[in-house]
């Protein structure tokens, strides 16, 4: 038999060993389809964690009574920024007070101040703020003394405000509640009419 070769022959290379792990021991067939759905549930997961994490960052923070004197604080940063923006958004679109002013009017008006005035410096004594909240939790009322420091002789102002818990919505989906003003008294001799 001499025409017959004693080699043994090699089968084709398999295309599945280049899908093996590399340094696997034991060889095991990586599926570039589950390998996807795995990587696209993941990042998935992290999208959904992300887009959580800056809606908790948008909610107040704080109790009640904390949460007010943040606004507070914040509000009379914006004054001394103469950022009309920011102020307006602490008023409910239900704004009403004692001058007859609603929202639009009232906001108009603070807008006009601030824009009249070159430089701003408010104070709002920490001491003398007294926070009231209604039972329920969804209503409030704040008193405090507003210096003005930036005319000629400083002025106090006695203001009173009534607040409400209100609906809002974070990234026009995910529901939450802010305090905003509903109605101010007091802030007349500030030359906000």
């Amino acid at each position: 038999m001499a025409g017959r070769s004693t080699e043994t022959r090699r089968g084709p290379v398999s295309s599945a060993r280049s899908r093996v792990g590399a340094g696997s021991a034991a060889g095991v067939e990586w599926n570039p389809r589950v390998v996807g759905s795995l990587v696209g549930v993941i990042l998935l997961a992290a999208a959904a964690w992300g887009v959580l994490r800056a809606v908790d960052a948008q909610r107040p923070k704080g109790t009640d009574t904390e949460q007010i004197m943040h606004m507070l604080a914040e509000g009379e940063a914006a004054a001394e920024r103469r950022d009309s923006a920011t102020i307006c958004r602490f008023i409910s679109d239900d704004y009403t007070d004692s001058i007859g002013f609603t929202s639009n009017a009232v906001k108009y008006n603070i807008r006009s101040y601030l824009h009249d005035r070159k430089t701003l410096d408010l104070t709002i004594p920490r001491e003398q703020i007294h926070v009231q909240i209604g039972p329920g939790g969804k209503t409030g009322s704040v008193d405090f003394l507003l210096r003005e420091n930036s005319g000629p002789a400083p002025q106090q102002y006695p203001i009173a405000l009534k607040l409400a818990k209100e609906p809002v919505r974070y990234f026009l989906v995910f529901p939450g509640e802010e305090w905003r003003v509903t109605s101010a008294e007091g802030y007349g001799g500030l030359g906000i009419e």
